[in-house]
């Protein structure tokens, strides 16, 4: 069972434990149909409750974006398009990256992806390395900005 979740990052496999704050810590799911049927009997109500929810994996490092996606995630992250093709491996490299250490992605009872830390409690929409990813959009179009010079010149100075 694979779960996308662009802009968000590369599809996810449901793991067969609890998500943060369940209500009865002992119990495990046993497979992900066992956690979707759990999902659909619950309150409607209450979307969001906290035994609604589900830890997901992430891909594995052998994962590879189709191009749709990559160019989706570039938008989300800020590239024009008319610099697509120019900052496409950026994009790439952030739906490639790994989680920090103790984050893990999770799915709320009506399918929304966040990602929760387990060892401080935090928890986000945006995959926690997405900032990193914006920022390098921004670096590199300075970059290419520079190194055009002065705005309608060739960069050399004719004083």
């Amino acid at each position: 069972f694979l779960l996308s979740c662009i802009p968000r990052r590369a599809p996810m496999q449901v793991a067969p434990t609890r998500a943060p704050g369940a209500h009865d810590a002992s119990a495990a799911f046993a497979d992900a149909e066992d956690a979707r049927r759990l999902s659909d009997a619950s309150d409607a109500a209450d979307p969001m409750a906290s035994f609604n929810q589900e830890v997901l994996e992430e891909a594995g490092s052998d994962y590879e974006p189709a191009y749709e996606e990559i160019v989706e995630y570039a938008r989300w992250l800020g590239v024009k398009p008319h610099e697509t093709r120019d900052f496409l491996w950026i994009a790439k490299e952030g739906l490639r990256a790994s989680l920090p250490e103790n984050w893990k992605p999770c799915r709320t009872g009506d399918g929304q992806v966040y990602y929760f830390n387990f060892a401080t409690g935090e928890s986000d929409w945006d995959h926690p390395c997405d900032a990193v990813f914006r920022a390098k959009v921004v670096e590199e179009r300075e970059k290419r900005q520079s190194a055009k010079g002065p705005r309608g010149g060739s960069g050399a100075d004719t004083s």
